[in-house]
Formats: C-alpha cells, structure tokens, sequence
C-alpha cells in the first residue's frame, strides 16, 4: 500500500509541476509579446490579450492543484486506515451462564428508549450481578430504565 501512496503522491506532485510549468510558459510568451509591442496601441491589444488568458492558467492550475490534493487526502487517508489495524467485529460478555452481545444490549435499550418515548443521549451501564443493563436518557434514570440480559 505505502508504494501505492507513493507513486498517487508523486503523480500529484507531478501534475502540480506540469501546471506550473505551463503556466510559467505562458506567463513568459506573454511577457515577450509585451516587450515586442513598442508602440502603444499594440502594447494595449497584447496586454489585454494577456490579461484574458492569464484567468484561464490560473484557473487551471488550481483545478490541478486542487485534483492532486484530493487525491493525495484520500490515498492517505487509505493508508492511515489499513495502519490502523484488525477491526473489532463483535463484543460479547459471558455473564454467569449468560452470553450477551454488546451490540444486542445497544440495539434493546434504544428500542425501550423509543417504547417509551424518549429522546437524547443514552448512556448504557450494565449490572452483571443483577443481569440487567440500566441506561439513563440525558443524564436521567429511573428503575424502570432496564433491559433484562437474560431475554437477549
């Protein structure tokens, strides 16, 4: 992957090189057309001529500019995820005899949030003595506020 990284990096580089390259180019044949133009008349059509395209290059260099460092984002981006590692898929506790998914105990106490009508943040705590996962909405409780694990 780091190759990979490498070389989009390098392309943008690349691009960005190019663009500027070209703009230089133009800047340079347009600063050539000016110093031909001795007289006035002339020397007002080839600087508006120049001032016309000059927009252009630079519009096109930031489309360019800009391309490269989407990319070069998003290839990093790449990268720092697959750094990251495993991914967890699942988190389970086996409380006496009692084997429970974190992801179910989420998936029943917002489902008693909803039964009930509330709303905001929960907060999920779970009792493994008592077998029970308590929860509070908005930093509320109440003894009603249970989710029994042994019904997941």
């Amino acid at each position: 992957m780091r190759k990979k990284s490498v070389r989009t990096t390098a392309k943008s580089t690349e691009a960005i090189t190019e663009t500027a390259a070209k703009v230089k180019e133009t800047v340079k044949a347009a600063a050539k057309k000016v110093e031909e133009a001795a007289p006035a008349e002339k020397t007002a059509e080839v600087v508006k001529e120049v001032a016309a395209k000059a927009p252009e290059a630079v519009q096109k260099a930031e489309k360019t500019v800009k391309t490269a460092t989407k990319t070069a984002a998003k290839t990093a981006t790449k990268a720092v995820r697959k750094a990251a590692g495993a991914k967890v898929k699942e988190v389970s506790l086996e409380i006496f005899e009692t084997n429970v998914s974190l992801k179910d105990v989420e998936k029943a106490v917002k489902k008693a949030v909803a039964d009930k009508g509330l709303t905001g943040d929960i907060c999920i705590y779970i009792n493994a003595e008592r077998r029970a996962a308590y929860y509070t909405v908005n930093q509320e409780g109440s003894d009603e506020y249970k989710v029994d694990l042994g019904n997941l």
